[in-house]
Order: structure tokens, then sequence, then C-alpha cells
């Protein structure tokens, strides 16, 4: 693994993928720890991204643009401009949300 970690080449990455199978295939307890232990990081990779929620505008308001991305997420949920109030003029640039 340490091979791996510092040089993530083709070769190394074969390597640890050949060790790694014997691994699980030999050891069975090890395999079902690995399992659960990725079932859970899956699990735990859910989150929220807001942007402007309750916000009360009295005049008028001008915003640029706003981006939100994730990469690599199983779950997520992205939110622009949620219970928000103006009194008068709202100017805006682009939302661009990407998962």
């Amino acid at each position: 693994m340490k091979n791996l970690e510092e040089d993530p080449s083709e070769v190394n990455k074969t390597i640890f993928t050949e060790v790694l199978k014997v691994q699980l295939s030999s050891d069975r307890e090890f395999s079902e720890k690995l399992e659960n232990l990725i079932n859970d990081i899956r699990s735990e990779k859910e989150f929220s991204q807001v942007a402007f929620d309750e916000i009360d505008i009295q005049g008028s308001a001008e915003i640029g643009n706003i981006r939100q991305s994730s990469s690599g997420a199983d779950k997520s949920n992205q939110r622009a401009f949620t219970n928000v109030r103006v009194g008068k003029n709202l100017k805006m640039g682009d939302i661009d949300q990407k998962s």
C-alpha cells in the first residue's frame, strides 16, 4: 500500500489490487470488515449546500454569480434562494449547480 501511495502508477495499482484480492479471498473476517467500512464511508457522503436561505431584504439587492459544485458524493442536496423575501428589486447573476 505504501508503494501505491508514494507512486500511484498502473503497475503499483495492479500489484495492490492483486494482493488485496488474495487477502480478501483468504481472510473472510478481513473481507467483511472492509466491506462494512466501505459501506459506512459511502453512507456518510451525504451533504447539503445552501446559498441564501431565510433572507429578508428590505430594499433592493444585486447578487453576482453563484456556483455550487460537488464531486464524488452519492447523496447531495443543493439549494439556492429558498425562503427569500425582497422588498423591491432583485438583480441576480447566473446560478450554476453541479453534482
